[in-house]
């Protein structure tokens, strides 16, 4: 019965997509470099201390001082070389454990190297977590779309709504991604806030500057905003007049209409009602009532709807009324 756009939910998958992309790297990059040095070091059955050690510092591109310490230890009284697979700014020192294997003594790897295993640690799970917020993203766009696509089947359509945007925390190529917000009045005057999916296609107005509505009468949780949904002939549609209410302007009474009423009271004898007389007590002096000139008399309430229908209908003498 109803047509969605899919082009926003399309749009939405390419943020997920690209998260996954970019955390999958960071896993791979950080997450092997991690694995090498445990799988290494955990290969490794037997260790010493370093007698020596030469620093081997330089400038790196960012003109950092770092070093790539080659440390020296000695096994079974034949000295062997460890150089260190990793440059850091932290230098060198005494003491540094070397992890060798009895078989070959020569296959080593140092302290001074893993001991950064917990910033390469870090950096995999930045990779992970950002990988996970991707598949987040997909998963929730998937929802967003199956629980849109069963309303067009079982839902109502209200059209041309008010509307107005909220930020999201997301940005594409520097513009902040917007959410469609409705406060929607339903049939039995309950107002609900309802926040719409983020416009991952950036678009924020359409030509009537008013926004469509497909929601599940039965549960008011359940909607789709989205600035122009299409319906088959038949379908439940409902137009949102309060986004057009103009407001009524008083009718004029003119004096010659208020004698024209008087006299059709009088010629029908319409009973009028007897002013009450303001209560008077010792500690308050009567109020004098005002005079006001033309005013018409005010009419019984059985009456008042035989004086407006002869106000509409009686015809507006030529000749002028003196109104001294």
């Amino acid at each position: 019965m109803f047509e969605i756009d899919k082009k926003n939910f399309k749009k939405g998958r390419k943020p997920g997509i690209l998260l996954i992309i970019i955390g999958a790297i960071f896993l791979l990059i950080f997450g092997g470099i991690e694995y090498y040095y445990v799988s290494k070091k955990n290969s490794m059955d037997r260790e010493t201390t370093a007698t020596s050690f030469d620093e081997n510092g330089y400038y790196d591109d960012e003109n950092t001082y770092v070093y790539k310490p080659t440390f020296y230890y000695t096994v079974k009284g034949q000295e062997y070389s460890c150089t260190s697979g990793s440059s850091s700014s932290l230098p060198p020192s005494e003491g540094t454990t070397i992890y060798y294997k009895s078989s070959d003594p020569s296959n080593c790897i140092t302290s001074y190297e893993t001991s950064f295993n917990w910033i390469i640690f870090i950096f995999a799970g930045i990779g992970a977590l950002i990988l996970g917020i991707g598949i987040f993203m997909l998963i929730k766009n998937k929802k967003a779309y199956k629980k849109a696509k069963l309303l067009t089947t079982n839902g109502k359509l209200i059209k041309g709504l008010p509307y107005h945007l909220e930020g999201t925390n997301t940005y594409i190529n520097g513009q902040q991604v917007q959410k469609l917000v409705v406060d929607y009045e339903t049939p039995n005057g309950l107002t609900v806030h309802l926040v719409g999916n983020s416009r991952y296609d950036m678009k924020t107005s359409d030509d009537d500057g008013l926004v469509d509505l497909l929601i599940d009468p039965n549960d008011l949780s359940n909607y789709y905003i989205d600035f122009d949904i299409k319906y088959t002939e038949g379908a439940p549609v409902e137009f949102y007049n309060k986004a057009n209410t103009v407001a009524s302007t008083p009718t004029e009474v003119t004096l010659q209409q208020v004698q024209q009423a008087n006299n059709y009271v009088e010629q029908n004898q319409i009973p009028q009602p007897v002013p009450q007389q303001p209560v008077q007590n010792n500690f308050e002096q009567p109020v004098p009532q005002p005079n006001v000139n033309n005013q018409m008399p005010q009419q019984a309430p059985e009456a008042n709807n035989d004086l407006n229908s002869f106000l509409q209908t009686a015809p507006v003498e030529n000749n002028n009324v003196n109104n001294n």
